[in-house]
């Protein structure tokens, strides 16, 4: 897997440490916390980089066969409102994705799109 070339891993690195957010590293994936205070819930995300390309994923739940019918409603409803992360199902978890090629003006791109999920907190809660 080709990584991000040195100068774009230290931007991106510098980007999180500026917003206070501690990132941990582990196999080329890189995890950090994001705080809910309304509904008063923490979400674990993670990220990948691949060249130019940055995937995010969030696991959200586990969910048994049985509740996957219940909350399809639910999951198509977030997706409807979602301009940047898809909500999916697979191997019983539900999680958030999003996936991006990434130029060097990224930081206000990723302030957005990581503000869009603050604006989802509730639907996101209901899941």
């Amino acid at each position: 897997m080709g990584l991000f070339s040195k100068s774009k891993i230290e931007k991106l690195m510098k980007y999180f440490k500026e917003r206070k957010i501690s990132l941990t590293e582990n196999n080329n994936k890189y995890e950090f916390e994001l705080n809910f205070p309304n509904k008063k819930f923490n979400l674990y995300p993670y990220f990948t980089l691949d060249s130019d390309y940055l995937s995010i994923v969030i696991n959200i739940k586990r969910v048994n066969d049985k509740e996957i019918n219940q909350i399809l409603p639910m999951v198509n409803g977030f997706n409807a409102k979602s301009k940047y992360f898809t909500m999916k199902i697979f191997n019983n978890v539900v999680y958030l994705e999003y996936n991006t090629f990434l130029d060097d003006s990224f930081k206000v791109f990723l302030d957005e799109v990581f503000n869009s999920l603050n604006s989802l907190e509730e639907d996101i809660d209901n899941i």
